[in-house]
C-alpha cells in the first residue's frame, strides 16, 4: 500500500488510524487559524501603530499561506483516501458528501442574512454557481467568498482521480502529467498539493528525522521564504505573482524560486505527519485536534461571521480606536469555534453519515469491490 511512506512511522503506529494522523488534524487546526488571523489583519478595522509598520505587515501577511498548507493537507489525504476506499466512485461520492452540505448550509446563511439586512448579493447565476464550486477558471463572484480554494480543492480531486484510476495506462499518466505541468504553471499556489502527493506516495522515506525533527523551523521558513517570494515578484500581492503576469524575464526565476519554496513546505509537512519536535507535541494536543476536526466547518464559516462582527463594531462606532481588530478577534473566535463545532456535529457528521448510508445502494459494484 504506501510503503516507505512517512504515515508508516513509529509516531504513526502509536497514534492509530493512518487517515486520522492527529498531528495532521493538528496542523490543519493551526493553518485555519493562520488564515482566520490574517483576515483579522486584513479586516479593514483600526489597529495598534505597531501592527501598522512594514515589518509586522511582512509577518502577519505569511499567514496568509496557511492556504496553501491546507493545499498540501489535501495532497496527503487524497492518496491515502483513494487507497483507503479503493475506488474512485466511492471515493467521488464521500468527496461530494464531504465539500458541499456545510457549503450550502453557509450560502444559505449568507442569502438570508443579506435578504433581512438589504446586503447586496452576487447576480443570480453566479449564486447558482456558488453551489456548485465552480472551477477557479471562471471568475465567479461567489456568496462564500472564502470557497474561492474549493475550486482549486475540486479540480485537484477530479485530476488525482483520474490519473489513479488509469495510472498504469503510460499514455493517460503522460498525459495527465503534462497537463499537471500547465496547471501548476498558471496557478503556483497550489504546487503545495502534488508535493503532498509526493509525500503520501512515499517522498518522506528520502528525508532523515535529523532534518524534520526541526518542524517548527522549517514551517517558519517555509512561510517566510514564500512571502518573499511573493513580495519580490509580486508586490506583495499573491495574485500578482503569477508567470502571466510578471515581467517574462522573471518567469524562470519565479518558478525556481517557487520550487525550491515548495521543497521547504514539503519538509516542513513530512515533520508534522511524524510528530516531532516542540510543533508535533503541540499539534498533537487534544485543544489543537479538535480544532483540526472541525477546520473545514471553521474555514467556511468564519468569514461570514467576522462580517457580521465587523458590521456590528462598526455600527456601535468602535472601528476606529487601536483596539478595533483586537475587538473582533476576541468576538468573533470564539463564535466561530462555536458554531463550526455545531456545523461539525449535525452537517459533517450526522447529515453525511445519514447520506453515507445510502452509498451501498448507490455504488452496489463499488461497495462490493471495497468489501
Amino acid at each position: 500500500m504506501l510503503t516507505n511512506s512517512p504515515f508508516t512511522s513509529s509516531s504513526q503506529s502509536a497514534s492509530g488510524s493512518l487517515h486520522k494522523n492527529p498531528y495532521i488534524q493538528g496542523g490543519r487546526g493551526l493553518f485555519c487559524l493562520f488564515v482566520f488571523f490574517y483576515h483579522i489583519h486584513n479586516s479593514g478595522l483600526a489597529t495598534y501603530p505597531i501592527l501598522q509598520t512594514a515589518t509586522a505587515k511582512f509577518l502577519l501577511d505569511t499567514l496568509e499561506h496557511g492556504v496553501e498548507l491546507f493545499f498540501g493537507v489535501s495532497g496527503i489525504v487524497i492518496i491515502v483516501s483513494l487507497s483507503r476506499q479503493g475506488s474512485v466512485a466511492r471515493f467521488a461520492f464521500n468527496r461530494v458528501n464531504r465539500l458541499f452540505p456545510v457549503l450550502w448550509a453557509t450560502n444559505i446563511f449568507v442569502i438570508a442574512v443579506a435578504i433581512c439586512f438589504g446586503i447586496a448579493l452576487p447576480p443570480g447565476w453566479a449564486i447558482a454557481a456558488s453551489f456548485f464550486i465552480p472551477p477557479p477558471f471562471f471568475e465567479v463572484p461567489l456568496v462564500n467568498p472564502i470557497a474561492w480554494t474549493l475550486a482549486f480543492e475540486l479540480c485537484f480531486y477530479i485530476f488525482v482521480a483520474i490519473w489513479w484510476k488509469f495510472r498504469a495506462h503510460r499514455l493517460v499518466a503522460l498525459t495527465m502529467t503534462l497537463i499537471a505541468c500547465a496547471w501548476l504553471f498558471f496557478y503556483p499556489r497550489t504546487l503545495m498539493m502534488p508535493a503532498g502527493v509526493l509525500i503520501a506516495l512515499g517522498a518522506g522515506a528520502f528525508v532523515s528525522s535529523r532534518i524534520t525533527r526541526h518542524s517548527l523551523f522549517w514551517l517558519v521558513a517555509y512561510l517566510l521564504s514564500l512571502r518573499a517570494v511573493i513580495q519580490f515578484f509580486g508586490n506583495g500581492s499573491v495574485d500578482v505573482a503569477n508567470p502571466t503576469l510578471i515581467d517574462p524575464s522573471l518567469i524562470l526565476p519565479f518558478e525556481v524560486a517557487m520550487l525550491c519554496v515548495t521543497a521547504i513546505g514539503m519538509i516542513a509537512l513530512i515533520g508534522i505527519i511524524r510528530g516531532e519536535g516542540i510543533l508535533g507535541r503541540f499539534l498533537g494536543s487534544g485543544l489543537m485536534t479538535e480544532l483540526g476536526n472541525i477546520s473545514y466547518s471553521f474555514y467556511l464559516w468564519h468569514i461570514p461571521i467576522m462580517a457580521g462582527v465587523k458590521r456590528v463594531i462598526i455600527a456601535a462606532g468602535l472601528g476606529g480606536g487601536d483596539y478595533s481588530q483586537l475587538l473582533m478577534l476576541v468576538v468573533s473566535l470564539p463564535i466561530a469555534w462555536l458554531v463550526a463545532k455545531a456545523s461539525y456535529e449535525i452537517i459533517e457528521l450526522r447529515i453525511t453519515n445519514f447520506v453515507r448510508g445510502y452509498e451501498a445502494a448507490l455504488l452496489p459494484r463499488a461497495a462490493a469491490t471495497s468489501s
